[in-house]
């Protein structure tokens, strides 16, 4: 049984302006575990391209270059380069986002609190 999304009007509406923002942007989703960070980039980004990545126990250096690999399947050539830290990765990403053209291009980050 899906449970229902509640209570999350005032995020979306505010995650959606981004999107259908004339300048590209890049945005942190910031929380503890289980609270619904995931489900609710996906409620707001609804059919649009998008790539999804949830972290796990391994190495962070292994869980970065996945991520890269993630981002490079909606802007190409992400994943050449190699991120020593999670700070360049995010950077870059938040760079890549802003460079590129067009209405409403924008990068959404999910970070769990641990």
């Amino acid at each position: 049984m899906k449970l229902p999304f509640l209570n999350r009007g005032d995020e979306l509406r505010r995650i959606r302006k981004r999107l259908k923002g004339q300048e590209p942007s890049f945005s942190c989703i910031y929380g503890r575990r289980r609270i619904g960070k995931s489900r609710l980039i996906r409620q707001a980004v609804g059919k649009l391209p998008a790539a999804s990545y949830v972290g796990d126990e391994r190495d962070e250096s292994l869980q970065r270059a996945a991520l890269a690999r993630v981002i490079d399947s909606i802007l190409p050539g992400f994943s050449r380069v190699h991120y020593p830290d999670w700070e360049p990765l995010i950077g870059q990403a938040g760079v890549t986002v802003a460079s590129h053209t067009g209405p409403g291009a924008v990068g959404i980050a999910c970070v769990t609190a641990t």
